[in-house]
């Protein structure tokens, strides 16, 4: 677990979208700068936190999360992050969990947050909406 823990810390490091390690319970096990810059914390701050707990509507993001765990991932989410001071920021949400090669057990999740301009996520959300409409008809 040890040697998992510092394999996902540097790939995160090299990476210049804002990405985040996740557990099931939902904490941040670690995150790379681009992620800091974006919420407007810094690093020790950010991993104290619940993912859900940065973002406008924090039972969506837990939702999200639960389902990435159970289905495998969740792609092109709209989401509204919620900074550290001004106003939120449209996001695109993406997650995929990892495995661990010699247990083949779920570890963690691995998300990328983007982020969009205000067109693109009403886009995405009208796009979401319908595709949810059109499965429950």
């Amino acid at each position: 677990m040890h040697y998992a823990h510092h394999y996902t810390s540097g790939l995160l490091g090299g990476l210049s979208e804002p990405q985040a390690t996740v557990s099931e319970q939902g904490n941040i096990t670690d995150v790379n700068d681009a992620f800091c810059e974006l919420v407007g914390r810094d690093r020790v701050e950010v991993i104290r936190a619940n993912l859900a707990d940065l973002f406008a509507n924090p039972q969506a993001v837990s939702a999200d999360l639960g389902q990435c765990f159970s289905h495998g991932k969740i792609t092109a989410v709209p989401r509204k992050l919620r900074p550290a001071r001004g106003e939120t920021i449209p996001v695109v949400f993406n997650a995929m969990v990892f495995r661990d090669r010699s247990d083949g057990l779920i570890h963690e999740a691995i998300v990328c947050v983007n982020r969009v301009s205000v067109a693109v996520f009403a886009e995405l959300a009208q796009s979401k909406t319908y595709a949810r409409g059109l499965l429950e008809a």
